[in-house]
């Protein structure tokens, strides 16, 4: 035990904007690991290791945590559910090795939290570590959200889909994981049922919520670049039918025959769309960069139907506005914009307007959502920019569609 590697205390409010996962069995993987410079290194005791390998595998990981240097890297294991027998010997081994923290899989309730944070404490009082020393994690699934507003949006939004000529046996569907988005899967079952069609392939950013689709045999395939939940994750490891791809097979702009360009639909969320139909999915409000835009723009481009789904005010803040603070997908590329207050089309759409006359589906103009939005939050002051440049979003065709300014710290006089 004199040898043992002493880590410092984490930091609950650490970056963590890369996280590797690596499997707790393999020494000659994670002996290395801290090299590729990520924030966060995550072993997993869980679906990585074989039920028989349990017991190695912790004994793999307590001898990485004691020996192994890891610097400044952060090291969280992921331990095996709450639903298995492994998950509290998962816990002893964590932290009497000293590791920064605790990942609990398929996570669903706050009691879970609790339960996992009381056999934390025992163990830190077992192996005299401070208590409270170990962070704790939890991850779950991609959910349908329960809010009825959200659940609007998305009725609203699958009703345009099925009014539309693509909607047929064999159609290609995509849908981000934000809540309106991904309830969109819910409402969409009901229109293929009635129709009695089937989806050929659906394209992931993969959830539990497609992964349904396909088991109740509503879909044909999912070919997937990425999972957003647990629950994707495995089904991709054992359904056939569940395949993956690169991300040039996904969206290379210089590749006639990715699957992007073969996508019927697409269903997206947006942080603001304005009267033009452009969309802004990278800055915040105040100016800041938020997130990364993604497939964003390569599906809204491609798609024969490009839907954002998003309410129309997000606290004191106008979703739908004059302008975006930063042009991310371009207003060509988008078809349809779905909120709460109402559906518009963008008005070189012609045929999209027609099949919604043609449906019942009422419809208005985007810039009466926009005076809506105003009327509601007022209109915000504009944001005050320095000459710096500290970002530069491209097109797909790599030329520019926006740049991002430092932003000016704000004068309240």
């Amino acid at each position: 035990m004199a040898d043992k590697i002493t880590r410092p205390r984490p930091k609950k409010d650490r970056l963590r904007r890369t996280m590797m996962f690596m499997n707790a069995q393999r020494p000659g993987l994670i002996k290395d690991a801290y090299i590729y410079g990520v924030d966060s290194i995550i072993l997993d005791l869980e679906d990585a290791v074989a039920v028989n390998q349990k017991d190695a595998a912790r004994f793999s990981l307590y001898h990485a945590l004691t020996t192994i240097d890891y610097g400044d890297t952060e090291v969280i294991v992921r331990i095996n559910g709450l639903d298995t027998e492994y998950w509290q010997e998962d816990v002893r081994v964590c932290v009497a090795g000293g590791a920064d923290g605790i990942r609990i899989a398929k996570c669903e309730s706050a009691d879970m939290v609790r339960q996992v944070e009381a056999a934390v404490e025992a163990a830190e009082r077992e192996f005299g570590v401070e208590v409270g020393r170990t962070l704790l994690i939890a991850s779950k699934e991609a959910r349908f959200t329960q809010d009825p507003r959200e659940l609007m949006m998305a009725k609203n939004a699958a009703d345009v889909i099925a009014a539309l000529p693509y909607f047929k046996n064999g159609f290609s569907f995509q849908t981000g994981v934000g809540g309106p988005s991904l309830a969109v899967n819910r409402f969409l079952e009901d229109h293929m049922r009635e129709e009695n069609i089937k989806m050929g392939f659906a394209l992931g950013g993969a959830s539990g919520a497609i992964c349904n689709l396909l088991d109740k045999g509503l879909v044909g395939k999912i070919i997937d670049v990425q999972d957003f939940d647990q629950t994707a994750i495995n089904h991709l490891a054992n359904n056939p039918n569940h395949v993956e791809m690169s991300q040039s097979e996904y969206a290379n702009p210089g590749s006639k025959g990715s699957f992007v360009n073969y996508l019927d639909y697409m269903v997206l969320s947006a942080l603001e769309i304005d009267t033009k139909f452009n969309v802004n999915v990278v800055t915040g409000s105040d100016g800041v960069v938020r997130g990364a835009p993604g497939g964003h723009p390569d599906t809204a481009a491609t798609s024969k139907c490009c839907i954002i789904v998003t309410p129309l005010v997000r606290g004191r803040m106008p979703v739908v506005c004059k302008d975006v603070t930063t042009v991310t997908t371009p207003g060509e590329c988008v078809d349809v914009l779905v909120t709460d207050y109402g559906t518009a089309v963008n008005p070189a759409r012609t045929d999209i307007i027609e099949c919604l006359d043609a449906a019942g589906i009422p419809h208005v103009s985007i810039e009466s959502l926009q005076e809506k939005a105003y009327s509601i939050v007022g209109e915000p002051d504009p944001l005050q920019w320095e000459d710096k440049v500290v970002a530069i979003v491209e097109a797909r065709d790599d030329t520019i569609l926006d740049v991002i300014r430092q932003i000016k710290p704000y004068d309240f006089e």
